[in-house]
């Protein structure tokens, strides 16, 4: 059910019957020195095409780009702005709106992106008569247990081996170096942070998370997991 692959006459027929969509964000942006710079959207995609194959649910090509100013200092990390997010957001939900959609739901890899939907669904909705929900995976209770179960407080909070795992789970073969041994740093800092005061109170990317922690078996498990919480939530959502 990937939109990129549906002709315009399927979609028609589609909305004969429904008017959800599923729409994966992320970013682009450095995860330590292991991590891969897609993590954050190459999960989000891989949750939510699951979860539409599923239940037959239409998703639309990813979002890859987020709101990462603070990880610039690292070489390859893109981001856009808020107010460039916002638009971009406005501009995608309002021309499917105009085709018959009415329900919205972000599968979300990367907390920089949380506050600017919000802001975009407060300023849609406001418009519109329709429904927006972004879902950030690993924020909810039962995924965050089920990884805590694994890791312990070692998750941390960015460059985690929860995502790593994933990560080396769909895409194995970009992992052929062996994962370090890493030391964590719990210092207290403000945030947000510059993209240089970020550098300097994380060096190497990681904010308070072990990567060496990743395996692939433990990838899939979070991943299933993940697609199993989620798929629940959204149906929930599209059930209001």
């Amino acid at each position: 059910m990937k939109l990129a692959l549906m002709t315009y006459t399927q979609v028609e027929t589609y909305l004969q019957s429904k008017d959800s969509v599923i729409i994966p964000i992320g970013s682009v942006e450095q995860h330590s020195p292991v991590g891969l710079m897609g993590t954050d959207h190459l999960i989000a995609e891989e949750i939510a095409y699951q979860v539409a194959e599923n239940i037959k649910i239409i998703a639309c090509p990813t979002l890859s780009y987020g709101m990462s100013n603070h990880h610039l200092a690292f070489p390859g990390t893109i981001s856009i702005n808020p107010t460039t997010l916002i638009a971009v957001l406005k501009d995608i939900i309002t021309s499917l709106v105009g085709h018959g959609f009415k329900k919205f739901y972000f599968i979300n890899g990367h907390g920089g992106n949380i506050a600017t939907c919000e802001a975009a669904f407060s300023e849609l909705t406001r418009e519109q008569d329709i429904r927006c929900k972004i879902k950030s995976w690993w924020m909810d209770p039962t995924i965050h247990q089920y990884i805590k179960e694994f890791f312990g407080d070692r998750d941390g909070h960015h460059a985690t081996p929860s995502e790593i795992s994933q990560t080396i789970y769909f895409y194995k073969k970009a992992f052929d170096l062996p994962i370090r041994d890493f030391q964590i740093d719990r210092s207290k800092h403000h945030w947000p942070l510059s993209p240089e005061g970020f550098k300097r109170q994380f060096p190497d990317g990681r904010m308070e998370s072990d990567p060496s922690l990743a395996t692939y078996d433990l990838g899939k498990k979070v991943f299933e997991k993940s697609v199993e919480v989620i798929q629940k939530d959204f149906l929930d959502f599209e059930g209001l």
